[in-house]
């Protein structure tokens, strides 16, 4: 659980700002106003009379799951959040939070209307493309506006809460140009490095292969068998007229070469010739029309991650190594995307299907809205293919489906290609495998297990300890303790500490490795470092160069970088300081009311754990009725001379 805290650590620190320190910020467009949709209001805590409902719950674990799947091919369900502690955090940033709120309005922040008058002018959403204030825009945004004692009440409460934080967070913002200055020249530096990976072999015995197997056999079943019946809406935009005129002209004999001129979005000249490409086996989505085409056919407007795309292939051959079919292909790429407006009718598309599947049935509420009911057959959470799933869906729909079965509430999957509404119809529970099936994964098991036991780490510590006192050298290593066999290695090439070096399958930090040797002398041995895999190795420079001429010119747009980073660092440290001090002077004092059964609803455990929403979503609060005054019009924009 630790470990799982200190790997998040940056999550938590950017949500506490982004999310529970200044939340319902206007100051980068327009807010939606939210209706009641239909979600419980329940308080799942209260703080001093502050409270925290159940769509600020949701809302607050929604936003953490995107931090979370950063960089990840899909976001954590409640489940896995749960295990991973990052709930019960989320709830004490919101616990903080209500401090912050006591706080806050003891000081007694007012906020003028004409402040929030002008705030709205300046929405990004009154601007067209350079800038220029859209009065025309605007005074239709305010006829149609109806809730302004909401949106008002949001925004002095966004502002009071900015002005607060900011008085708060400032000292975190002094960043002394002495420091920038060091960064610049660690980040600069670059290192050659000789290093040895030290670790103790682990044989499992076939006894303890088959202890470990016997005692953990559910560990090694097989996932369930599930088949699901679905709807998709499809979050492709509408072909765009010019693609399929395209298509038409050059399967009327038109020349693709200015076709390409005529029609393509494409910039980079050459971009239309995708050259010599052999047919793959199992080709991306966007990718497979083009070696279905025999020499000469134009393919119809294929979807692509950015578009449109018309292919047409020119050649063909056979490779005479390989034996595999080649073809010589161009392209005319069209792009288009959904508006905003349009995703968003997708959306409640998909949200009315659901709202109907659940008082009737699928089938029925399909056929209201046009819509066919699918079959997804014979799928378990490892499957990389799905009948009637596109390839870049599958991952998302196999693990959000497997939520949804029996009686529970349909809720729209939100993928790639498509939104989902559907749920599983029939499970299959998966086998225990044999032993030989999945030997060699029991094996890694029973390594990964052994080392991360205490005996083991003395052992290996022991060892490091006496390689540190006899080795003078990293050559050393091999020649004195020959039996555990380290491999001696450098560096392909120069790096510095902002580098990875896992490419050259070196595990380690390189702000570590700089940390030890950036400002030694070659020659210069350090060890034990701990690796990124709970290993230890050993480094030795072979060769320091201090930044050149041509890289310090490039500090001027670095050094900004840096500032707004250790000025970001510096917002992280004093709001978990800000936020400490806090509790420790107020927890005593001020009464915190926990609804555990809410919460346990929430996220689908105890009582409700077969019953719950596993996945991580939005839930807006309702806004309250509106009757405050709207602002005046903006005077009409002068004619354009």
């Amino acid at each position: 659980m630790q470990e799982l805290m200190r790997k998040h650590r940056r999550v938590i620190l950017g949500f506490m700002l982004v999310f529970i320190c200044v939340p319902f910020i206007f100051f980068f467009g327009m807010p939606s106003i939210q209706k009641n949709t239909g979600v419980s209001q329940e308080e799942v805590a209260t703080v001093g009379g502050v409270p925290i409902s159940e769509a600020e719950y949701r809302q607050a674990l929604d936003r953490m799951a995107q931090m979370m799947a950063q960089g990840k091919p899909e976001r954590p369900n409640y489940q896995e959040m749960v295990d991973s502690g990052m709930t019960e955090n989320v709830l004490k940033q919101l616990v903080d939070s209500a401090l912050i709120t006591l706080q806050e309005k003891s000081r007694n922040i007012t906020v003028d209307k004409s402040v929030l008058e002008k705030q709205i002018r300046d929405w990004k959403e009154f601007k067209d493309d350079k800038g220029v204030f859209n009065a025309e825009a605007y005074n239709d945004w305010v006829l149609n506006m109806k809730e302004w004692d909401t949106l008002y009440s949001q925004m002095r409460g966004s502002i009071s809460r900015q002005i607060y934080m900011n008085a708060m967070l400032s000292i975190g913002n002094r960043v002394s140009d002495r420091q920038i200055d060091k960064e610049l020249e660690a980040d600069g530096t670059k290192m050659t490095i000789k290093y040895a990976r030290i670790d103790l072999p682990v044989t499992p015995s076939d006894e303890q292969i088959q202890k470990q197997f016997d005692e953990n056999q559910e560990k090694y079943r097989r996932p369930p068998t599930n088949t699901a019946e679905f709807v998709a809406i499809s979050l492709a935009p509408e072909v765009p007229q010019k693609a399929l005129d395209a298509v038409k002209e050059a399967r009327e004999g038109a020349d693709f070469a200015e076709l390409v001129k005529k029609y393509s979005d494409l910039t980079s000249p050459g971009g239309d010739d995708l050259g010599w490409r052999a047919v793959e086996e199992n080709p991306a989505p966007h990718m497979a029309p083009l070696y279905a085409l025999a020499v000469g056919q134009v393919s119809d407007p294929v979807a692509s991650p950015t578009g449109y795309v018309v292919y047409k292939v020119e050649e063909e051959r056979t490779n005479a190594d390989t034996s595999a079919r080649e073809v010589h292909g161009r392209q005319i790429v069209v792009n288009a995307a959904l508006s905003e407006e349009e995703r968003a009718a997708r959306q409640a598309k998909a949200e009315l299907v659901a709202g109907k599947a659940k008082v009737s049935d699928l089938a029925t509420a399909a056929q209201e809205n046009g819509l066919t009911v699918l079959r997804a057959a014979q799928f378990t959470s490892n499957s990389t293919e799905i009948v009637n799933i596109p390839r870049q869906d599958v991952p998302l729909f196999r693990s959000a489906i497997a939520a949804q079965k029996d009686d529970q509430v349909f809720k729209p999957i939100r993928a790639r290609a498509n939104l989902y509404v559907g749920k599983v119809v029939e499970s299959v529970p998966g086998d225990i495998p044999p032993l030989e099936e999945v030997k060699t994964q029991v094996s890694n098991d029973v390594v990964n297990t052994t080392k991360r036991s205490d005996e083991y780490k003395n052992e290996l510590q022991a060892l490091t300890d006496k390689i540190k006192a006899e080795a003078k050298s990293i050559d050393e290593i091999p020649a004195k303790f020959p039996d555990l066999k380290a491999e001696v290695k450098q560096t392909d090439k120069p790096f510095t500490r902002k580098d990875m070096l896992y490419q050259q399958q070196i595990y380690l930090s390189s702000t570590d490795i700089y940390d030890r040797l950036g400002k030694a002398e070659p020659g210069t041995m350090s060890g034990p470092v701990q690796g990124m895999l709970g290993d230890q190795w050993f480094v030795q420079l072979v060769e320091r160069t201090a930044p050149t001429e041509e890289d310090k010119a490039k500090w001027p747009e670095e050094r900004k970088k840096l500032r707004e980073q250790a000025a970001q660092q510096g917002s992280y440290e004093v709001m978990a300081d800000f936020s400490q001090d806090l509790r420790e002077r107020m927890l005593d004092k001020v009464p915190v009311r926990r609804n555990q059964d809410d919460i346990d609803r929430i996220l689908g455990q105890g009582k409700y754990a077969t019953k719950s929403e596993t996945k991580a979503d939005e839930t807006a609060a309702p806004a309250a009725p509106a009757s405050a005054p709207a602002p005046a019009p903006a005077a009409p924009a002068a004619p354009a001379k």
